[in-house]
């Protein structure tokens, strides 16, 4: 039994509604191995101070001859981390197995 499906279309709209046309068709299964590797690499980061530097003062006594002095220094800045990013894209060689007669394609409606 033959796995080709061959179908004839004669139309009356052909060249001088004598003329035929014939097709051959056989269904496979193609497969191509498909390998996807991210790449990231991080760029030189820029720092913009947006506002001056504040400090917020606070002192903490301790006993004894020895005291500390405590303060908080802020500031508020922009940190540009740039980062250049992609994917590397390798297709390996495609097989396909004989499945037989054809099959129409599915509507996804």
């Amino acid at each position: 039994m033959s796995s080709n499906h061959w179908a004839d279309n004669c139309d009356d709209d052909k060249i001088d509604n004598k003329s035929c046309e014939k097709s051959a068709c056989k269904s496979f299964n193609v497969s191509v191995p498909v390998t996807i590797s991210p790449k990231a690499k991080p760029r030189k980061p820029t720092v913009k101070c947006i506002r001056e530097m504040e400090i917020t003062p606070g002192h903490k006594r301790c006993k004894g001859k020895k005291s500390k002095l405590e303060f908080t220094i802020s500031q508020k800045m922009n940190i540009d981390l740039p980062i250049e990013y992609g994917a590397e894209v390798c297709f390996s060689e495609a097989c396909s197995t004989s499945e037989g007669k054809c099959e129409r394609p599915k509507d996804n409606d």
